[in-house]
Formats: C-alpha cells, sequence, structure tokens
C-alpha cells in the first residue's frame, strides 16, 4: 500500500503535465513556482514516502480515477460534485483524465 501511495503522489507531483480538481490546482500552481525556481523534480520519491509514512500525506483512488487528499475520504467526491460544491480535496490527474 505504501509503494502505490507513493506512486500515487509522485504521478501528481513529478509526473502529470495537467492537474485539475480544487487540491490538483494548488498543487499545479505551487509546482509551477518551484519548477521555475530551477528545480526539476518537486518531491522525491523518499521525501513523498517519508511524508506518508509520518501520516502527513495520504491519498485514496476514487472510483472515476481521479484521487482524493482527505485522510478520511468515503469516495463520495465524485457523486457529491453533482448536487454540491466540488471536494476541495480532489486531484485529478493527465492519466485519470484519459481513463
Amino acid at each position: 500500500i505504501e509503494a502505490s501511495t507513493v506512486d500515487a503522489w509522485d504521478e501528481i507531483y513529478n509526473v502529470s503535465d495537467t492537474l485539475s480538481g480544487a487540491e490538483g490546482e494548488r498543487i499545479a500552481q505551487n509546482k509551477a513556482e518551484r519548477l521555475a525556481q530551477g528545480e526539476e523534480i518537486v518531491m522525491s520519491r523518499n521525501e513523498l514516502l517519508s511524508l506518508v509514512r509520518a501520516g502527513e500525506k495520504s491519498i485514496v483512488l476514487l472510483p472515476t480515477g481521479g484521487y482524493c487528499t482527505n485522510r478520511n475520504c468515503e469516495r463520495l467526491c465524485s457523486l457529491t460534485d453533482i448536487v454540491e460544491a466540488p471536494c476541495e480535496h480532489k486531484v485529478i490527474t493527465d492519466k485519470a483524465a484519459k481513463n
């Protein structure tokens, strides 16, 4: 589980060119700022693993293919977007958008 969690965060921070969803847009803005400062990798896999192990980063794969960064996610983000305000923890990567 730890490895797949790090894989998901690595996809978000270092692989995906485009992110959407409320949390995705926040991460994309931070990522753009860091890359503009000359960084090539926003967060290394070791950094991500440390954050996951410390409980500072968690992620849930949604039925729609996106992710939720809320550790208490009930996987309802994709359903509540239809009737309520979009989930503020949702991230959609290039890969998820293509599926």
